[in-house]
């Protein structure tokens, strides 16, 4: 197989404005990254010093004041979500793997029909199930779920 040699015009025609798609992405990082610097700012203030004023504004004095109290109310529903998405995770991973294998090596009558089932189930937002898994590890007594 023998390489084509581009012509000179169609090779500045693709480096013609390599600086354009640095700056747009670059814009789109800083603005993605706006939300984490105001939560880390805030975060690093006493709770009087926060406002919708002075969000932008570095800490005068830095506490660990914000995320100390933040941990105090958000603590249990953290480790509660942690308790229901682990689980939930390790066993859809397990289903989806066995599936995969018994699609992709057995062929029976249905399984195409049985692949599109499963791949409409994809479209299925994944929190809908996951109110029925926090209902039924509730319901079951492996989580004790703590109100808000």
């Amino acid at each position: 197989m023998v390489a084509q040699a581009q012509s000179p015009e169609l090779r500045r025609s693709k480096r013609r404005y390599p600086w354009l798609s640095i700056a747009v992405l670059t814009l789109a990082l800083i603005f993605f990254l706006l939300p984490i610097y105001v939560m880390i700012v805030n975060g690093l203030k006493d709770a009087q010093h926060v406002s919708l004023s002075t969000m932008w504004n570095l800490p005068d004095v830095l506490s660990i004041g914000g995320f100390e109290g933040a941990w105090k109310q958000l603590g249990r529903n953290l480790y509660n979500s942690i308790l229901m998405v682990v689980p939930a995770t390790c066993f859809s991973s397990m289903v989806g793997a066995i599936n995969g294998y018994f699609l992709a090596k057995w062929k029976f009558r249905g399984a195409d029909l049985l692949f599109t089932v499963i791949l409409f189930g994809f479209f299925i937002p994944y929190q809908s199930s996951c109110c029925h898994w926090c209902s039924l590890c509730s319901l079951s007594g492996c989580m004790a779920l703590s109100p808000a």
